[in-house]
């Protein structure tokens, strides 16, 4: 879902939004950029946008011989730029519905997330992210705001967004060698 905003209460010079989203199994990514020019006093200028990804994915392990855990650990990076101070950003995983979550809302950061699984059994994932941007100008002043949020293009081989990697591991968090993750995506996810 990618949703733009538009333009508040705006007389303004100029208003420009941009706004992108990709939902890839294991891998969300998103990007908004607002921009707006006041240059009348009293008029004021606002717009805002937000850019959202998600993806769902159901998990087995047919060659599973005993009670695991599933580890999921999410990464969020990327970058930002003019006032930041008007932007947001929410990143999700749950597993299992509602027993293993993790929540990042800051602009980087990973978290972790353990969940039950046994023999023969599955598991349920889902990621969500989000970006939101907001440029404003009072109505008490002239002048332009602008922020940019890019959690979609990397340079180099530095990937953004939001990044998804699974492992069963034991007790003492261990990693089981030789235990199959099978994604009905048909996705092989990174492991960590």
């Amino acid at each position: 879902m990618v949703s733009d905003g538009g333009c508040g209460f705006c007389s303004s010079d100029k208003t420009i939004v941009t706004v992108a989203a990709t939902a890839g199994f294991g891998q969300l990514r998103a990007f908004v950029s607002d921009s707006v020019t006041a240059s009348v006093l009293g008029a004021g200028a606002s717009t805002g946008s937000v850019a959202t990804a998600q993806f769902n994915d159901v998990l087995t392990f047919p060659n599973l011989a005993t009670s695991a855990l599933l580890r999921v650990t999410m990464t969020v990076s990327g970058s930002s730029s003019g006032n930041v101070g008007h932007a947001t950003l929410s990143a999700q995983v749950n597993v299992g519905v509602g027993l293993g979550e993790c929540d990042i809302q800051a602009f980087s950061g990973t978290c972790t997330t353990t969940v039950a699984v046994s023999p023969g059994g599955s598991a349920y994932l889902a990621g969500q992210f989000t970006v939101s941007a907001n440029a404003l100008v009072p109505v008490s002043t002239t002048g332009a705001d602008d922020v940019t949020l890019n959690y979609q293009n990397g340079k180099g081989k530095k990937v953004f967004g939001a990044q998804f990697a699974l492992a069963v591991v034991d007790g003492r968090g261990h990693p089981l060698r030789g235990v199959v993750i099978v994604a009905a995506s048909g996705t092989t996810y990174p492991t960590k």
